[in-house]
């Protein structure tokens, strides 16, 4: 087979050339990349003190990060969770599809204060909603965390540590309604 151009013709040896030199380019150009690769990158995590214990967290700052969430982890290591942050105070809504893991929920208030905590069970499609509308951080931990560690509606996290963090992702903080008090200062 021949490929004609306006002025000549390619062999076939030279087609095959340039059929080999197009695959060798999308090769180097797909094993560059992670398309092929289906596993997730490995999530960044951020120690947040809550009360008198630390946390090592993922943030869910994206849309797409906060529908995903922890779903079709296995595992979470023992002080380890997930905290997704709202641009606006609101009655936060949590389901669990596709989530293996039994986990439990601390709505905060955008000052840092702990304000309810609830249980969530597997794979359990029916939302668990925050009683209150000023909801803007919500911390997913494994199950019985909060009450292991003698966490309590009214305890507080660091806001300044929680800003660190938001900023290395590269994110604003100024994007989320966190604000100061109870003698926090959010830097």
């Amino acid at each position: 087979m021949n490929l004609i151009h306006p002025n000549k013709t390619l062999s076939n040896f030279q087609t095959g050339k340039i059929a080999a030199v197009w695959f060798l380019m999308i090769s180097l150009l797909l094993s560059g990349c992670d398309l092929l690769d289906d596993r997730d990158p490995e999530p960044e995590s951020f120690e947040i003190p809550i009360a008198n214990q630390v946390a090592t967290i993922e943030l869910a700052l994206t849309i797409s990060e906060r529908q995903r969430g922890l779903q079709k982890r296995l595992e979470l290591g023992e002080n380890e969770g997930m905290i997704f942050l709202y641009e606006r105070p609101e009655r936060a809504s949590f389901w669990m599809k596709n989530t293996q893991i039994p986990l439990d929920i601390g709505f905060f208030s955008g000052d840092g204060v702990l304000r309810e905590v609830h249980q969530m069970l597997p794979n359990v499609e029916v939302p668990v909603q925050s009683f209150r509308d000023d909801i803007v951080i919500a911390l997913e931990m494994n199950k019985g965390w909060f009450v292991s560690r003698g966490i309590k509606p009214g305890d507080t996290l660091d806001l300044n540590a929680l800003q660190r963090a938001i900023r290395l992702s590269g994110e604003d903080p100024a994007e989320y309604a966190l604000q100061a008090s109870r003698g926090l200062r959010a830097n």
